[in-house]
């Protein structure tokens, strides 16, 4: 079987210790599924390496036996598996409450059956486990802030003081949650970059973000050691 190479933009993988509300709603769970599926399908598909899976220069097909698409879209009566979780860390606008979504690979689960269906397609390249959304639950308004799929700008959101490196802390603890940050703490500056520590329990390492104040929705994850 060909492997399927996902490549990405710089996307960030972190997360925090929040305290989880497993109650859920029906109604908000099925949307904040359905929304967050299809953005996770539409970015892995659109950042995959077409021609080493099924595709060559012109976009014809080479083969229907196996689509490079395949492993993230379900097939008829399965549906994509996802835990989701309401957390009770507070977003800087009220009107928005944080959820957590875990993805253990892409998986389907066949309706009403007890079969599951594992798709694992994308050889070793790394993918996000944990995703960070926030929702307006009256007007149906989500902010995709980390994880594996397109995202929304969140800075807008914050007050942040340039003359306070703290201040960003918390900022960068939402944008680095598929990484499962923790111990976030600032260790200097230099010119217009912010440069903080954290041990990653998703990388089991300790990490160094990078933070630009000139393009603060894009921080920069570096391994500790180099």
């Amino acid at each position: 079987m060909k492997r399927l190479i996902v490549v990405l933009f710089v996307v960030l993988k972190a997360n925090i210790a929040f305290d989880q509300n497993h109650n859920v709603n029906d109604s908000i769970s099925e949307f904040l599924y359905n929304e967050t599926y299809k953005n996770i399908a539409a970015f892995n598909i659109k950042y995959s390496v077409h021609s080493l899976n099924g595709v060559n220069k012109g976009n014809f097909l080479k083969t229907n036996e196996k689509f490079f698409y395949d492993a993230f879209i379900s097939d008829i009566n399965y549906k994509f598996k996802m835990d989701i979780k309401e957390l009770s860390q507070p977003y800087p606008l009220n009107n928005y409450t944080l959820y957590q979504v875990f993805i253990d690979g892409f998986r389907y689960t066949k309706t009403n059956e007890d079969v599951e269906v594992a798709k694992g397609v994308i050889g070793g390249f790394p993918f996000s486990n944990y995703y960070l959304l926030a929702l307006d639950k009256q007007n149906k308004i989500i902010k995709f802030i980390s994880g594996q799929f397109f995202r929304n700008t969140i800075s807008n959101d914050f007050s942040f003081d340039i003359n306070n490196s703290d201040s960003f802390i918390e900022y960068l603890r939402l944008k680095t949650f598929c990484l499962q940050t923790k111990n976030l703490i600032f260790i200097k500056k230099r010119g217009k970059r912010l440069f903080y520590k954290s041990f990653s329990e998703e990388l089991k390492k300790e990490i160094i973000i990078m933070l630009s104040l000139k393009d603060v929705e894009n921080p920069i994850i570096i391994d500790a050691k180099k």
